[in-house]
């Protein structure tokens, strides 16, 4: 989805915060915009990506302290790195693979989304190191649960939330084969 079938390497931030599902919720509204005020949804809709982006995703908590975060360390590479946080905990995997210094992702944030051997990497590391819920092989690999259960819980540990349409599509590879 974010990725287009992972040909989209960076994320779109063009958003536009007034669209509704057919049940009136707003689906672009995410980070400060889910408690943003009328005059501010206002303010940033006709604003650039990079603007709306910086304001979405200021979060001290997750490294974004700087007015100008947002738009560096939105999604990118193949599994939407985001956070300046994960930039330097995949700054810090990687130089552990590939050698003291090699790679620099909080200051060189372009790379993840423009060079294909850095996105893939930090793909890797982050399906293997980066989310919340650890190793994420050790979950689509468990046998005590169904396929379909250990495929929502993986899309939890990458995007952090269930994604309803891709168990849909999985269902329906599933069911092809």
């Amino acid at each position: 989805k974010e990725t287009a079938r992972l040909n989209l390497l960076a994320e779109n931030t063009n958003w536009n915060l007034n669209a509704v599902d057919m049940y009136g919720h707003y689906t672009q509204r995410f980070g400060q915009f889910r408690t943003a005020t009328t005059a501010t949804i206002l303010a940033y809709q006709t604003q650039s990506g990079d603007n709306k982006a910086d304001y979405a995703y200021y979060n001290p908590t997750n490294g974004n302290s700087a007015s100008d975060d947002g738009h560096k360390y939105k999604g990118r590479g193949l599994l939407h790195l985001t956070w300046k946080n994960n930039y330097r905990r995949a700054s810090n995997g990687l130089n552990d693979a590939y050698g003291a210094g090699t790679y620099d992702l909080v200051n060189d944030f372009i790379s993840v989304s423009e060079n294909p051997i850095v996105a893939a990497r930090t793909a890797a590391w982050y399906w293997k190191n980066g989310s919340a819920w650890g190793n994420l092989n050790s979950i689509v690999d468990r046998v005590n649960y169904s396929d379909q259960i250990n495929f929502e819980a993986t899309i939890r540990g990458v995007r952090g939330g269930g994604d309803p349409p891709r168990v849909a599509t999985w269902n329906s590879i599933r069911n092809t084969i």
